[in-house]
């Protein structure tokens, strides 16, 4: 029984940014709140007591943590206002683990950030906090077994000539793990703004990749990805 349990430590809130799942800096606690509205039925029957029917469900996030900068492998407190400020839909997921290392219960969801706060006080640790509104449905999935990694699928692309990016629809909604342009490897994938340098941008709708630098003709670029 004890093993089935869940420690507030092994519960992970993660961002799909770049082609890769994130989680926040430093982060302390994570609340996903699921409401089921309801209206009231007259049922004559009923006598003095109510009746209700369930109508809509829908979902808020909240989550705080220190304030930390500088480290690209998590998203930090300018990251998450970037994407408030820019009105961004983020897909996120909330992972809790048992203590056996097996059992897994996740919620992925979409929301946009309605609120930020950050507070720095003389005598302590700057602080953060975020409030977000769910929109879509809840992805729900549980697992008790060892999970199935998934195979890397690669898919090549040569260029005609004067292109900066190429649609294919087997992109769409993928993990990417890496792209490559004329043999040499994208610094960094991003799924928003216009990639510079050696960017690469993904357009999760539409399976588009994007590049700062024109293709020379013949030119040969490939992406690594694998299903979500």
């Amino acid at each position: 029984m004890a093993n089935s349990l869940v420690k507030g430590e092994n519960c992970i809130l993660e961002f799909y940014d770049g082609g890769v799942w994130k989680t926040f800096a430093c982060g302390r606690s994570v609340t996903f709140d699921v409401i089921t509205e309801v209206i009231e039925k007259t049922v004559s029957e009923s006598g003095k007591f109510k009746h209700i029917v369930p109508t809509v469900n829908s979902f808020t996030l909240t989550f705080d943590g220190i304030v930390a900068l500088g480290d690209s492998n998590f998203l930090n407190l300018y990251n998450l206002r970037q994407l408030q400020i820019n009105h961004v839909l983020v897909r996120t997921r909330f992972t809790r683990t048992a203590m056996d290392g097996v059992s897994i219960y996740r919620d992925e969801v979409f929301f946009y950030i309605k609120r930020s706060q950050d507070i720095g006080s003389f005598d302590n640790i700057a602080t953060f906090s975020i409030e977000a509104e769910g929109t879509g449905a809840i992805t729900q999935s549980t697992n008790t077994t060892t999970p199935i990694i998934a195979k890397v699928k690669r898919l090549d692309f040569t260029a005609a000539g004067g292109e900066t990016s190429f649609t294919d629809a087997l992109l769409i909604n993928k993990d990417i793990l890496a792209v490559h342009k004329d043999g040499i490897g994208n610094a960094s994938i991003v799924t928003s703004g216009t990639p510079v340098n050696k960017e690469a941008k993904y357009t999760t709708a539409t399976g588009t990749i994007t590049w700062a630098i024109e293709f020379e003709p013949e030119e040969k670029a490939y992406v690594l990805y694998q299903d979500l």
